[in-house]
């Protein structure tokens, strides 16, 4: 290869880097202004310390490991009632072994402290007036706490009822 055409490639090159330098320098955006102090407002006085100590004893607004497992096992054992029986035995035995207890409350008197009325069946039978005719969802009750309460299909005699 030539030495002028070795030369010539190096200028050229060396041009170039030199024009695109200079064009980067002059199209570079200008650096924002800069920003006024913040004015002091209602939170200037909060004690950051204080907080901290706060929200480590209060309780967590978000549910514990343990509260989210045992939804997780409430909604199963609901998908689970009609479809697989005996997996649904299976599943209020162990949690049963951990202190939460299921209610099915079916031919029960209905109480409205505990129950949830969702819908009621008309019945002939005076001695079944405000039974539970059927338990749609399960109650359940963690160690005498409710988790969810049954919500439930109550009987209605409308003689007994006047």
């Amino acid at each position: 290869m030539n030495r002028w055409a070795i030369g010539s490639a190096v200028a050229g090159f060396a041009a170039g880097y030199a024009s695109g330098v200079v064009y980067a320098r002059r199209s570079a955006p200008e650096p924002p202004p800069a920003r006024p102090e913040a004015e002091a407002g209602p939170w200037a006085d909060i004690d950051y310390d204080e907080l901290a100590r706060r929200s480590a004893e209060e309780p967590a607004a978000h549910p514990s490991r343990e509260e989210e497992l045992l939804g997780i096992c409430i909604d199963m054992a609901h998908r689970l009632r009609d479809a697989k029986p005996a997996l649904w035995e299976r599943l209020n035995e162990g949690l049963a072994k951990v202190g939460v207890d299921v209610v099915v409350p079916d031919g029960e008197p209905f109480d409205a402290e505990a129950y949830d009325a969702v819908d009621r069946q008309l019945t002939d039978d005076p001695a079944r007036h405000m039974t539970v005719a059927a338990t749609l969802f399960a109650g359940y009750r963690d160690r005498g706490t409710w988790v969810r309460r049954p919500e439930v299909i109550v009987y209605v005699n409308e003689d007994a009822a006047k």
